[in-house]
């Protein structure tokens, strides 16, 4: 199977991270934006992005697809599929977006556009999410991209300040998604 390495919005332009982007995806990133987030560490620094762009190298089509986002020519935030089954044919979609750039539908544009990856591409037949109940704006987009809440799991996860934090759970199947 041949998979797409870039995917175009009306908008927006999300391609696989290069080695010369690391820079780039640092200056997107702050603190507000990891804050209520696991798996990004803050201070994020350029050894972090350039150790993303490895990982995306050596796993891309295996564990999962990573992408970043271009507006206005400009890395602005990454989406990616996580935990990525062929086999259950499954994967986990999580995101950031640079603070500058909330509230203008940026990434529920990003996200409606990885979900058709995820299911015309991939053939997929559910993706999951998850968005801290603190994170209005990650839960809003995920009810805007038609993902169903299921419930809310206790002291899942670890933000990357170090604290555990409740977590919404979300999912949709292929067959509930309307491009």
């Amino acid at each position: 199977m041949i998979i797409r390495q870039e995917i175009k919005t009306k908008r927006l332009l999300l391609r696989r991270p290069r080695t010369e982007d690391a820079e780039k995806i640092v200056s997107a990133i702050s603190k507000d934006v990891v804050r209520l987030m696991g798996g990004i560490p803050w201070p994020y620094r350029k050894n972090h992005a350039t150790d993303f762009i490895n990982i995306d190298k050596k796993h891309w089509g295996k564990k999962g697809f990573n992408f970043v986002i271009i507006f206005e020519e400009k890395i602005i935030g990454c989406i990616s599929l996580k935990s990525y089954s062929e086999k259950r044919r499954q994967a986990q979609i999580g995101f950031w977006l640079g603070k500058d750039y909330w509230g203008q539908g940026i990434m529920t544009e990003a996200a409606k556009a990885l979900l058709e990856f995820s299911f015309v591409d991939l053939n997929l037949v559910k993706v999951h999410s998850g968005a801290s109940p603190k994170n209005i704006g990650s839960w809003k987009v995920l009810d805007k991209i038609g993902m169903r809440r299921l419930c809310i799991m206790k002291k899942e996860y670890l933000t990357s300040l170090g604290k555990l934090e409740d977590m919404y759970y979300y999912e949709i199947l292929k067959e509930e998604f309307n491009n």
